[in-house]
């Protein structure tokens, strides 16, 4: 296979390595999609079946098609947001509303109102289950079957999120969303687009072993890094105009364009890929 160096191909600003830079380097999978290896077996579940998705979806699940289809997604990224938040530190509510650019009042805790409508889909859609704990320490939404579009555009995570192992049978999109912890989706099946665009990745994304069909898009998001051992691309990979403390992509296999036009590494980063038809 062709060895490409693209650490020398990225434009650099300068800047300062994030004190936390170590979200995903250990423990990386021994196999993978790439490599011929077989993944031990787990027992996915529909994500109707999760909480956090019940939770991210108060408002409806979400469809290209839908006539609505804004007016939903614009619920569902309030009601999520308000839930989240919920008795955080207002200095820190302000940083995350700075982050977004949006007014500090939107991601205000949920009104009376909202409560009773977060609790109302969950008797509905969920009756054996309640509500999740804002602060649980972990979004926990692995090995899933996600068999709709997921939009989580807007959405505040103040603490990692683990979707190891999930099958994304549509689109993905989280732009302009905020990981303040980081994202994990190791071992994940992503059967259509992904976007990450304008999103902060906090102190990583880990998709190491992932599986990726079609484009994947981190047009100017910021983080301490992306990690992508073990993983391939079908589709276009754009990281034009990012900002990464690192990327890590041993043996991961790129079978189309990679875009980095104006991505920054700080500190510099030569990777070696499988195959890739051409960086820019």
């Amino acid at each position: 296979a062709d060895a490409l160096d693209l650490g020398s191909s990225a434009a650099r600003r300068g800047g300062s390595s994030p004190s936390t830079r170590t979200m995903f380097p250990a423990g990386l999978p021994q196999t993978g999609p790439c490599d011929g290896g077989v993944m031990p077996e787990t027992v996915l579940r529909p994500a109707s079946e999760s909480p956090w998705y019940v939770l991210a979806t108060v408002a409806g699940e979400l469809d290209p098609a839908l006539p609505n289809l804004r007016t939903i997604l614009e619920r569902n990224r309030r009601l999520w947001n308000a839930w989240m938040l919920r008795n955080r530190d207002a200095e820190r509510v302000a940083y995350l509303a700075e982050q977004l650019g949006v007014d500090p009042s939107t991601l205000g805790p949920p009104t009376t109102e909202e409560v009773e409508q977060i609790v109302a889909a969950f008797a509905a859609r969920l009756p054996d289950g309640l509500p999740p704990n804002p602060h649980a320490g972990r979004v926990n939404i692995s090995n899933l079957v996600f068999s709709r579009p997921l939009w989580l555009s807007g959405f505040v995570f103040p603490d990692p999120i683990d979707a190891d192992g999930c099958v994304f049978e549509s689109t993905f999109h989280a732009e302009s969303s905020v990981f303040v912890k980081g994202a994990s989706f190791e071992r994940a099946v992503f059967k259509a687009d992904v976007h990450f665009t304008a999103s902060d990745l906090g102190t990583g994304l880990g998709c190491n072993g992932a599986d990726f069909a079609r484009e994947l898009s981190m047009f100017k998001v910021v983080g301490a890094g992306v990690w992508l051992t073990q993983a391939r691309v079908k589709g276009l990979v754009n990281l034009e105009s990012s900002r990464l403390g690192g990327l890590q992509a041993a043996a991961c296999r790129f079978e189309a364009m990679i875009e980095a036009h104006g991505l920054d590494l700080f500190p510099p980063v030569h990777l070696t890929v499988l195959k890739a038809t051409r960086v820019t």
